[in-house]
């Protein structure tokens, strides 16, 4: 599921990070259960292939690390 996570990010709308309701709707919309779309966000970002940065409206988005663009 890491390589779906990394194929989303890098669609050219998704550049400016996704929240994690957002990554984890797109992750379900291609197949992936709930409990295992959190688990690969999370997974994600404990390995540290996406970041979470501070968006609007205090919000939390998570981006590709730049590392892990191709």
């Amino acid at each position: 599921m890491g390589a779906d996570i990394i194929e989303i990010m890098c669609e050219p709308t998704n550049a400016d990070g996704l929240s994690k309701n957002k990554l984890e709707g797109k992750l379900k919309a291609i197949g992936n259960s709930r409990d295992g779309a959190r688990a690969a966000i999370r997974m994600a970002v404990d390995n540290g292939i996406l970041l979470t940065v501070d968006g609007p409206r205090k919000s939390k988005l998570h981006i590709l690390n730049p590392s892990e663009q191709i």
